[in-house]
C-alpha cells in the first residue's frame, strides 16, 4: 500500500492521539512536548488495507549537536531518508526527535532520566558518540540488538568502526558516521609522510599533546603492537614498547618536530592554528577540520614509529534503548536503511564526518581512493573507561620525556608501576 505524504503543523499532543501518525520532526528535549511540530502524515483520504497488521511507531533521537556543519542540509538528508523508508514500509512509522543537548552528559543524561521515569518512552534508535554509547551500554541504558552482523556485511561497514559496538561479547550498536585521528598537510607533500621524512623536511606539526587521554601517544604505542590489557583483561602497559615510544617522543622534542604550542594545546587549539594558516601540518581528528578546509588539503594516515600506521577510528553510533519486542524487526529494518552507504556515506561527509563504509563515497578532492583504505587499516579508539585509566599516565610519561631530562627508564618504571598489577 502506498501513501501520499504532506506536511502540516499540528500539536504533538494531538499527534499522539492519532493511530496514523507518521514522521514527527521534534526540536527539544521535552518528553513529551505540547509545542507545535512538523508532522508528516499519510494522505487524509487513505485507509489501511483490510487485514493490515497494526502499525509500528519507531522513535529516533538525534542530538542537535551532531551536525558540526551544514546543519540544515544534513538534517534534511536524514529526514528524506526516513521518509523514503516509511514510504517503502507501510506498516512502520517513525517519530524523529531532535534533542537539545545542554548538559555535559549529553544524550546519556537524557537516556538516564527517561530510563528512570518513563522507560516506555525510550527511543528505538538513538545517535550517540562512542563514549556515550559505551557508557550507556555498561549502565544498561541501551540494549544488545540481533542481526547487526548481517547489516554490517550488507552495507560494507568498516571493521575499525564496528569494533566499539561490540561490548562484552554483545552487539550494541552500528556506526553511523566516522571520525579518525590523521595527519593533515595544507598542501600536497611529495614523498613519504613518515615521521622520519617529516623530520628530514624540518616540518613543524601541531598536535594535541596536552590531551588528557594521551591519545596520540597511545596511538603510537598501539602501532608498535602494544596492548592496553593483560591476559586477565586488566589495564596494562608493556614497559619495553613504552620505552620505544618515549625514546621516539624525546627525539621528536629534540628536533622540534612538534610546535611549541602543542605542549600546552588540546585538539581544538591545533585545529584553529591549522585553519588560520599558522602551521602547515597537524595531527588531529577529521571532524575538527571544519568547513573551511584548504583547497589543497592532503590527508594521510597517522604515521607510526615503524612502518605500521597509527591511525585511530571513532565516531557516532546508532544504538537501541526501547525493549519492546514488537519493535525489534522494524528497528532492524530502519537501522539497515540508516546505515545504507548510498545515504550514510554522503550524509556523514555533509555533517563534517567520515563515511563508515567502503561504499557510497562522494567524489572528494582529498585523495578519494586512498582515504577509505586508510580507514580500513585503522584501529578502533580504545574504550573510554580504559582511556580514562591509562590515558593520563601515557600523557604524563610523554610530557616528562618531552620536557625533562629524566631518564627514559625511570619514566617507564614510574608509569608502569601505576598501571600494571
Amino acid at each position: 500500500m502506498g501513501f501520499m505524504h504532506k506536511v502540516v503543523l499540528i500539536p504533538l499532543i494531538f499527534c499522539l492521539l492519532l493511530s496514523a501518525c507518521g514522521t514527527a520532526i521534534n526540536r527539544g528535549n521535552e518528553i513529551p512536548s505540547t509545542t507545535q511540530e512538523n508532522i508528516i502524515l499519510p494522505d487524509a483520504g487513505s485507509t489501511p488495507d483490510p487485514g493490515e497488521p497494526e502499525r509500528v511507531m519507531l522513535t529516533v533521537w538525534m542530538p542537535d549537536t551532531f551536525p558540526g556543519q551544514s546543519v540544515s542540509r544534513s538534517q534534511k538528508m536524514l529526514e528524506d531518508q526516513i521518509l523514503l523508508f516509511v514510504s517503502s514500509h507501510p506498516g512502520i512509522e517513525v517519530d524523529l526527535r531532535y534533542k537539545n543537548i545542554q548538559t555535559s552528559q549529553g544524550m546519556t543524561e537524557l537516556l538516564s532520566t527517561t530510563y528512570r521515569v518513563a522507560p516506555a518512552l525510550l527511543p528505538d534508535l538513538v545517535l550517540l558518540t562512542q563514549t556515550e554509547m559505551e557508557s550507556a551500554a555498561i549502565k544498561g541504558m541501551i540494549v544488545p540488538m540481533d542481526g547487526l552482523g548481517e547489516i554490517a556485511t550488507k552495507n560494507h561497514l568498516l571493521p575499525p568502526f564496528l569494533a566499539p559496538g561490540m561490548i562484552q561479547g554483545s552487539s550494541f550498536a552500528l556506526p553511523a558516521a566516522g571520525d579518525a585521528l590523521l595527519l593533515f598537510n595544507d598542501s600536497p607533500v611529495t614523498g613519504e609522510n613518515s615521521w622520519q621524512a617529516i623530520q628530514t623536511r624540518s616540518s613543524r606539526v601541531a598536535a594535541g599533546l596536552n590531551d588528557v587521554d594521551g591519545t596520540l601517544f597511545i596511538a603510537l604505542y598501539l602501532s608498535m603492537g602494544g596492548s592496553l590489557l593483560d591476559a586477565d583483561n586488566r589495564p596494562y602497559i608493556d614497559p619495553e614498547i613504552l620505552k620505544e615510544v618515549l625514546t621516539f617522543i624525546r627525539e621528536m622534542g629534540n628536533t622540534h618536530t612538534f610546535t611549541e604550542t602543542s605542549l600546552h594545546s588540546g585538539w581544538m587549539e591545533g585545529a584553529i592554528a591549522f585553519s588560520a594558516g599558522d602551521v602547515s601540518s597537524q595531527v588531529n581528528w577529521y571532524s575538527l577540520l571544519g568547513d573551511q578546509k584548504p583547497a589543497t588539503l592532503q590527508i594521510n594516515a597517522l604515521p607510526g614509529i615503524s612502518e605500521t600506521p597509527a591511525t585511530l577510528a571513532s565516531g557516532w553510533y546508532w544504538a537501541g534503548a526501547n525493549t519492546n519486542p514488537l519493535h525489534t524487526e522494524a528497528r532492524g529494518a530502519l537501522l539497515e536503511a540508516l546505515t545504507d552507504p548510498t545515504f550514510a556515506s554522503p550524509w556523514s561527509m555533509v555533517a563534517g564526518n567520515l563515511p563508515v563504509s567502503s561504499e557510497g563515497w562522494p567524489v572528494l578532492p582529498e585523495e578519494p581512493a586512498a582515504l577509505p583504505a586508510i580507514l580500513a587499516a585503522a584501529r578502533a579508539l580504545p574504550d573510554s573507561a580504559l582511556l580514562a585509566t591509562v590515558g593520563p599516565v601515557f600523557r604524563e610519561a610523554a610530557m616528562s620525556a618531552l620536557t625533562t631530562s629524566d631518564s627514559i627508564d625511570e619514566i617507564v618504571s614510574f608509569a608502569t608501576e601505576r598501571i600494571n598489577q
